[in-house]
């Protein structure tokens, strides 16, 4: 009987830059899109992830912003242990 031993790795970074996000739904949820899209690594320019001009949405994009909370809901990132929610992991400046 052979038996095989292995050994997985795994590097947690600890990353973030100042930002203002404007007091407004929709740029919250675009702020929160734009920060899972930094964690998933997913390559893509679009107007829901662009938080700072949530003032050009159209009535269409208001409704694909609200979609897209629902299908990104932190709950699903923290359950499957993608998101760790721990205060002692923030920075010391820090909102999130």
């Amino acid at each position: 009987m052979n038996s095989i031993l292995g050994m997985n790795k795994l590097n947690v970074t600890t990353f973030g830059a100042k930002t203002q996000v404007p007091n407004n739904v929709f740029a919250k949820l675009m702020y929160y899109f734009n920060c899972v899209k930094a964690v998933i690594d997913y390559e893509s320019d679009n107007i829901l992830f662009d938080y700072e001009n949530y003032n050009v949405l159209s009535n269409e994009e208001k409704i694909e912003v609200y979609k897209l909370a629902l299908l990104l809901d932190p709950k699903i990132f923290i359950s499957a242990g993608i998101f760790i929610v721990d205060s002692k992991l923030l920075l010391d400046d820090s909102d999130n």
